[in-house]
C-alpha cells in the first residue's frame, strides 16, 4: 500500500470521504458556450429564483421541459439526454444563504421521477451560480449504486457551512446509503458523511468504480494528503 493509499483509507473511516468535485468552470468567453435566448435575462433570472423551494421531480412532462429550457439559459453544456424515456431531469433549485463566495444559487438535476433501473448507478448533476445568474461551475457525481434518490435538501452546519443532503434508499435493504452530506464550497462540493438508512455512518467504497459515492477523490502528492490531517479546516 503507497502512502496515499493510506491516507486515503485513513481519511474514508467513519463514513467520511476526502472527495470533491473536478467542477467545469466557465470559459474566459462565456457568451460563446451559454444557450442564451434572445432579450434581457433578468426576468428569466427571476423566474429561476422563483423555483426555490419547489419540488421540480414532481413536474409533468411539458412543464418539466419548460424548466429545462428555463435553467439552461444560464447553465452551458447543462445535461439532457436525447432519449425522452430516460434522461437527467430539474429537481431543486435552492438559494444559498448566505452566499459560500460567489456561491449564491444551486441547481440540482437528478434522474427522472419514477424511472428506474435495476442494478442502477444513480447520477446527479449540481450547478452553482452567482446572485444574478452567471455560471460558476458544474459537478456530476454518483449518488450510489442500487441507490434511488428521493429528496434533496440544504443544511446548515456550524462547523462545515451550507450542505447539500441527498435522502433516498438502497434496493437491497440495509446495504445502501441513507444519506449523504456533501459541504458547499466556492469551487465546488465535498463529501463529507454517509449514513445508511438508520443514520449510523458507512465508509464509502474504493474497492470497484461503480460503488463510490460522490465526486471522485482529489489527487494530491503524499505531502499535501499530510497536510489535510493536520488542517484545521473541518471539511479537510
Amino acid at each position: 500500500m503507497t502512502l496515499t493509499d493510506g491516507l486515503r483509507a485513513v481519511l474514508t473511516l467513519g463514513g467520511l470521504a476526502a472527495l470533491s468535485c473536478p467542477v467545469s468552470s466557465p470559459a474566459p468567453a462565456p457568451e460563446m458556450r451559454v444557450p442564451r435566448l434572445p432579450g434581457d435575462p433578468a426576468p428569466a433570472w427571476q423566474e429561476v429564483l422563483a423555483l426555490v423551494g419547489r419540488d421540480l421531480s414532481a413536474l409533468a412532462h411539458e412543464e418539466a421541459g419548460r424548466v429545462h429550457v428555463l435553467l439552461s439559459r444560464f447553465i452551458p453544456g447543462r445535461p439532457w439526454i436525447g432519449s425522452e424515456f430516460f434522461r437527467p431531469c430539474p429537481w431543486r433549485v435552492f438559494r444559498v444563504e448566505p452566499p459560500v463566495g460567489a456561491v449564491a444559487v444551486l441547481a440540482l438535476d437528478g434522474p427522472e421521477s419514477g424511472i428506474h433501473m435495476i442494478p442502477n448507478h444513480e447520477i446527479v448533476w449540481l450547478h452553482a451560480l452567482d446572485t444574478e445568474g452567471r455560471h460558476l461551475w458544474t459537478c456530476r457525481f454518483a449518488a450510489g449504486w442500487r441507490f434511488w434518490l428521493g429528496d434533496a435538501r440544504l443544511r446548515a452546519d456550524p462547523k462545515t457551512g451550507p450542505q447539500l443532503v441527498l435522502s433516498g434508499g438502497s434496493w437491497v435493504p440495509g446495504k445502501g446509503p441513507g444519506q449523504e452530506y456533501y459541504a458547499i464550497r466556492e469551487d465546488g462540493i465535498v463529501l463529507v458523511r454517509i449514513e445508511n438508512e438508520e443514520g449510523l455512518a458507512l465508509r464509502n467504497q474504493f474497492w470497484a468504480e461503480n460503488l463510490v459515492i460522490g465526486p471522485p477523490v482529489q489527487e494530491r502528492a503524499s505531502q499535501d494528503w499530510e497536510g489535510a490531517l493536520r488542517s484545521t479546516d473541518p471539511i479537510e
